[in-house]
């Protein structure tokens, strides 16, 4: 079986919906758009896409970006107001990536928590 793009099934489902090409296009351009949006803008750690699963936000990646983005911002010099931009710009990307960072950690955490008392009941079900 030879996966089709979304662009081969666009025709397809407009016809079957009796929809016009353009607005189904228009509609699946625009889902995928806000899901690249949703992924790569950093509001959160991970993101449901329907039949494909959950995309989530590596913690060893996001590291490495923070840091990026502290090394930048401390070496950047703000004598113009395009460096003061690109500066605060990656002030806010860093902000962002350690909020992430957080989310994960609690998530974590709360994964932790849930083995544990899962454990702790299992070992009480097993003395009794």
């Amino acid at each position: 079986m030879l996966p089709k793009k979304a662009r081969q099934l666009i025709p397809d489902v407009a016809q079957k919906l009796d929809l016009a090409e353009t607005l189904v296009d228009d509609v699946v351009s625009f889902y995928w758009k806000e899901v690249r949006k949703s992924i790569t803008g950093l509001r959160h750690h991970s993101v449901y896409v329907e039949t494909l699963g959950t995309f989530k936000a590596k913690s060893w990646k996001l590291d490495g970006l923070r840091k990026k983005y502290d090394d930048f911002s401390n070496h950047c010099t703000t004598n113009t107001f395009t460096r003061y931009a690109l500066k605060k710009e990656a002030e806010d990307r860093r902000d962002k990536i350690q909020r992430i960072i957080d989310m994960l950690k609690q998530e974590d955490l709360k994964k932790q928590q849930i083995k544990k008392k899962r454990n702790e009941d299992s070992n009480d079900n097993m003395e009794k």
